[in-house]
């Protein structure tokens, strides 16, 4: 689930899910802004909506052979979180085949 540009997602449920040889996130939740309004809406104007991804469940779900070079993924941008975000019951099993550089990276938390 992704939003954009000043959308608002929430109050989403999503349960009792089998996913197989996925191939991207099997969990992807971003909040982004593109920001392509007008003059003076641009990153960093208070002026700008980035909208909200918020009040989300997730619960339920299995995940079988997943590639191993993504993880899941939830995103939100500076000042913007991701709110109110319930995950339970969640079993992803990756295919493996990471490296030793993979293991040493760092995400930065913002």
């Amino acid at each position: 689930m992704e939003t954009v540009d000043g959308a608002l997602l929430q109050d989403i449920t999503v349960t009792n899910i089998t996913m197989r040889d996925i191939i991207s996130c099997p969990i992807y939740l971003r909040l982004g802004a593109r920001l392509r309004g007008p003059k003076g809406k641009a990153a960093g104007d208070p002026n700008t909506v980035a909208g909200s991804l918020k009040r989300v469940l997730i619960n339920n779900i299995n995940c079988f052979n997943t590639v191993s070079r993504y993880g899941s993924n939830i995103t939100g941008i500076p000042g913007y979180p991701v709110e109110d975000l319930k995950i339970s019951d969640v079993y992803i099993q990756c295919a493996g085949g990471g490296t030793p550089d993979q293991v040493k990276i760092d995400v930065p938390r913002t």
